[in-house]
């Protein structure tokens, strides 16, 4: 099958932000099933938002882990040079 095929190896530019992002991503998910529950009448609507209001507040808390992370470039590829070092002129 073509999904069982290997995929080339490419490093993570941002290793320590790839778990966030699944974390968030799960709660995204989380946010959508507990909103089609309460809608469904499979939760008590009152319990649901109250449980959304929560994911929700789980979600803000890891934007902020991830906005944190984002600078944070992994060790094994090449540093991004900073702006003055590509500026510098010979004269």
């Amino acid at each position: 099958m073509i999904s069982e095929l290997p995929r080339p190896f490419k490093p993570c530019r941002y290793p320590k932000m790839r778990p966030q992002v699944r974390l968030l991503l799960a709660q995204v998910r989380r946010l959508h099933w507990t909103a089609v529950d309460g809608r469904r009448g499979f939760k008590n609507s009152k319990e649901a938002v109250a449980e959304m209001d929560a994911i929700e507040q789980r979600m803000m808390d890891i934007v902020t882990r991830i906005r944190r992370e984002a600078v944070v470039v992994s060790d094994e590829l090449d540093p991004v040079p900073a702006p003055d070092e590509t500026s510098q002129s010979d004269e």
